[in-house]
Parts: C-alpha cells; sequence; structure tokens
C-alpha cells in the first residue's frame, strides 16, 4: 500500500544517516565521492580495454555491477559517474544493450 511504501522510505532513510558514518569508518572512507571515483577508475583500469569484465562476453560479475549503478543512473551521483569516466560510460553502454530495457512493473 502507499502508506507502506512512505513509512519504508522514511524509515529506510533514518536507519542509513544512522548507519552511513559507521560504515564509512569502518572501510576507511574519507569522502564517498572520492572514494566512488577512485573506485571506478580503478574498475576501468582492470578492463584493460576489453568491452567486459571476462573479455568478450558478458558475465554475471558485469551484470551486478551494473545493476547497482542502474538504481542511480538517474540521479546526479550517476551522472557524475558517467561524466567522470567516459570508459565507464561506454561499459555501461554495452552492458545495457546486452541486458534491455528493465522489467520492473509498479
Amino acid at each position: 500500500s502507499k502508506i507502506n511504501k512512505w513509512f519504508l522510505r522514511v524509515l529506510g532513510s533514518v536507519v542509513m544517516r544512522m548507519v552511513n558514518p559507521k560504515m564509512m569508518k569502518k572501510w576507511g572512507y574519507s569522502n564517498p565521492r572520492v572514494d566512488l571515483y577512485a573506485t571506478i577508475d580503478e574498475f576501468c583500469k582492470d578492463l584493460n580495454g576489453k568491452p567486459f569484465i571476462h573479455g568478450n562476453e558478458i558475465s554475471v560479475t558485469d551484470v551486478m555491477i551494473f545493476g547497482v549503478v542502474r538504481a542511480v543512473e538517474n540521479l546526479q551521483t550517476g551522472r557524475d559517474l558517467f561524466a567522470h569516466n567516459q570508459q565507464f560510460k561506454e561499459w555501461y553502454e554495452r552492458v545495457a544493450e546486452r541486458v534491455g530495457k528493465s522489467q520492473r512493473i509498479e
């Protein structure tokens, strides 16, 4: 129901605000945006010119990373990721072409 969705969004937001500082400390992150860019740069370095993580064929790993990024692609974070690293954007578009449109139903 709409009330349940609203409640979960509010509760999730509150819980994430409480957990976020602890997780950042645990994993040694100081600036999330800078750390995210560094991770994307390392990912692209590991691609080493290959179209997908394991070569010419898409893998489960590609799809898993794609799924995480797809969740934020229309948010500022997603737009910033694509602007930050053109190679990452190209990889994302290749995976999106193979995966196809979302089958999610509201």
